[in-house]
């Protein structure tokens, strides 16, 4: 349980303090089950910063989806899983910066007016993980 309180620095905006902690995700879908049984779970919002706590973004993914994995097999329906985010976007109240941009597409939101899209390393991770569970 102190894991759990822990990661509520993330959602009062001290995302930047919060641990990395995947197998809190898997504690959290298997609590929502117990909770709703019968219902189907989706994912809306997972994601991480390029480092967070020292965990790369490539692992962060890799850690967390082998998280959701595990759940499914013990019987939890995931039905859908969401990256946050697919963009770049600005988190409340801090400034832009790597250390507060979730985006797996990076875009420049102070400079670039055309606000471009730049796929991140971590693009070519999520599409190689989505193609291993759609073969």
């Amino acid at each position: 349980m102190g894991k759990f309180r822990s990661l509520e620095d993330a959602a009062h905006g001290r995302f930047l303090h919060a641990p990395v902690w995947p197998q809190g995700l898997y504690h959290a879908l298997r609590r929502f089950h117990r909770w709703f049984p019968g219902q189907e779970l989706f994912i809306v919002e997972n994601g991480s910063v390029p480092v967070a706590n020292g965990v790369s973004r490539t692992d962060y993914i890799r850690l967390h989806l082998a998280e959701v994995e595990r759940a499914i097999g013990h019987g939890v329906p995931v039905k859908g899983y969401n990256f946050w985010s697919i963009t770049s976007n600005r988190e409340w109240g801090h400034a832009f910066d790597p250390n507060t941009d979730f985006g797996l597409y990076f875009v420049d939101l102070d400079k670039d007016p055309e606000l471009k899209r730049v796929a991140t390393d971590e693009v070519a991770v999520y599409r190689e993980i989505i193609e291993e569970v759609e073969s």
